[in-house]
């Protein structure tokens, strides 16, 4: 449902919340690449980024910080930028 709404809209980078996965890592899903942070014990919070194929190459890191926060580093024509996901409840 979700890489269905992602290939409508063609987005390149799309941060991501309430992720409910264990710990922190990076997934390859057909077209896209799922970068996430979440609680190591508890499937609560969880925050992330979904990176489509053709803006993979230009991904040059990525940070868990904690379970509610993360940030992703994308390779600039003429700088280098950081996309933060937070995780905050209303």
């Amino acid at each position: 449902m979700l890489q269905e709404q992602l290939e409508t809209y063609k987005t390149d980078v799309t941060a991501i919340q309430e992720v409910r996965w264990l710990g922190s890592g990076v997934i390859d899903r057909g077209n896209h690449t799922v970068y996430y942070s979440c609680h190591e014990k508890k499937h609560i919070s969880g925050t992330g980024f979904v990176v489509s194929r053709r803006a993979k190459q230009l991904v040059i890191g990525f940070k868990a910080v904690n379970h509610r926060i993360c940030y992703l580093r994308i390779k600039g024509r003429f700088f280098n930028f950081s996309l933060f996901s937070i995780y905050a409840p209303t």
